[in-house]
């Protein structure tokens, strides 16, 4: 016998024992969950699936919906956020934010209302290390809870509500679009980036409120999302009704030790050593560690020049400036905003109400960041 068919033999030998064995196992095709064998006709006749009305299976179905953000999904979301609120309040400076989150069912407010982004992004953190994303969702008791915290909101104002979204299933105590009507006849626009698959109730709640529902397909593609909102949103020209609002603008200076300042935004006791810089509120004169705060002693919004610029630029941009040569500059050797003196072929900008010439850098920096002119700023108005 040759060879080659002792090998033939072992391979008949070898499929013969497969075969064997699949029988005793059975086939693929038999072991597969057949879910249609479940499917009964009731007494109204209308189909339900057997077993579908056992806790056990409600659950595993709910659980399937539900992946949470817990894991690197969890760091990377919270890390976004909290991005975002840095960005947020460099954009918009007197503007408030609150943080709200929805697990096991119901929703609890992590941050209260405020225009501190540390405050913010420690108590995020905080509720990171403390507490567990996992369990039942509800979309109408986050936008109930929402709704309550933007009520005290001055009709001035503009009311949003931003929500990252994971969960392919809500769990509500009562009707959703009751709710999603509230939040419109009260001028609350709700926008949701989603980090699962598109749910339909999501696209509807902010279709009705005029907010933009987007699902994000990686890491990259959220904090795009996340990202586009921190601009304002446009407002219609009858949305809101013109209206002045009191400010005040304090002044930076050092405490004085024969005088004892109360500190609005930092130790409501009062107290502090001397050699301490702070603001003094131009009204009630307490003593304040940082701005824009709302002064708790009189209620008046304190703010900076620089803050109301940043929070208005996108109303009132700053003009562009003028391209000048060297022959333009009315014999301007230095740049107005860094003194940086200007060589031959430099590229320089002048702004045409104060006349100060700008180099390059200091251009784009007062376009796209401080959104005011240094050298408008600095003309004496008396």
């Amino acid at each position: 016998m040759s060879r080659r068919q002792l090998d033939i033999d072992k391979d008949d030998e070898f499929t013969r024992e497969e075969q064997e064995a699949k029988k005793k196992k059975g086939y693929a095709w038999e072991s597969q969950d057949r879910s249609w064998e479940r499917i009964q006709e009731d007494e109204s006749g209308r189909i339900r699936a057997v077993g579908a009305d056992d806790p056990a299976t409600r659950r595993q179905r709910r659980q399937a919906l539900i992946p949470g953000i817990n894991g690197a999904l969890g760091i990377a979301v919270l890390t976004i956020c909290e991005q975002f609120v840095q960005e947020f309040f460099e954009q918009n400076p007197i503007a408030h934010l609150a943080i709200v989150a929805t697990f096991r069912g119901s929703a609890t407010q992590v941050a209260a209302i405020g225009s501190s982004p540390q405050a913010l992004c420690s108590e995020l953190s905080t509720m990171a290390e403390k507490a567990s994303f996992r369990g039942e969702a509800s979309l109408q008791n986050l936008l109930e809870l929402s709704k309550a915290i933007l009520d005290p909101v001055p009709p001035y104002g503009s009311k949003e509500v931003i929500m990252v979204f994971s969960s392919l299933s809500t769990t509500d105590p009562g009707d959703i679009k009751a709710t999603t009507n509230s939040l419109k006849e009260n001028g609350i626009r709700c926008s949701i980036v989603g980090l699962a698959a598109e749910v339909y109730i999501l696209r509807q709640v902010c279709k009705k409120t005029g907010g933009e529902y987007h699902v994000a397909t990686n890491e990259e593609h959220f904090h795009e999302l996340v990202n586009a909102h921190v601009p304002p949103p446009p407002l219609a020209s009858d949305t809101l009704k013109a209206s002045l609002v009191e400010m005040g603008f304090p002044k930076l200076k050092v405490l004085k030790s024969s005088k004892q300042y109360f500190d609005a935004n930092v130790n409501p006791k009062g107290g502090r050593s001397s050699g301490k810089i702070g603001y003094e509120c131009p009204r009630c004169k307490s003593w304040l560690s940082d701005v824009p705060v709302e002064c708790v002693l009189c209620g008046l919004t304190l703010i900076t020049s620089p803050h109301l610029a940043r929070s208005y630029h996108h109303l009132f941009p700053i003009p562009a400036f003028k391209e000048v040569t060297a022959t333009d500059t009315s014999g301007a050797a230095r740049c107005k905003g860094c003194c940086k003196r200007f060589l031959s072929g430099d590229s320089k900008a002048q702004c045409t109400s104060c006349k100060n010439v700008f180099c390059e850098e200091c251009d784009i920096f007062i376009h796209d960041s401080l959104h005011n002119c240094p050298g408008c700023n600095s003309i004496d108005p008396a």
